[in-house]
């Protein structure tokens, strides 16, 4: 079985950044903190995928595969609401 403990970690972010995250979150009917998380784990794994090699800004190429959801599986679009996997 997976352990499913978290750590914490505070995040200092801008404002304008804070106001992106919260607008994203909402128009991806996600909680901000989810939406953080699964962004950092994006970077961790492009990181770990690139041989530790970082280039500042990190940049990533925008693909269809939907996001996962702990809760069902839902596929994310911007300006849309999420639509529900059947099946």
């Amino acid at each position: 079985m997976a352990d499913k403990r978290t750590a914490p970690l505070s995040v200092r972010l801008s404002p304008e950044l804070n106001t992106r995250l919260e607008e994203c979150a909402e128009k991806l009917r996600m909680k901000k903190h989810t939406l953080a998380q699964e962004a950092i784990e994006a970077a961790v794994d492009a990181i770990e995928a690139n041989g530790y090699k970082l280039v500042v800004p990190i940049q990533f190429e925008i693909t269809s595969v939907p996001v996962p959801s702990a809760e069902r599986p839902v596929d994310y679009q911007l300006n849309d609401k999420p639509k529900k996997k059947t099946g």
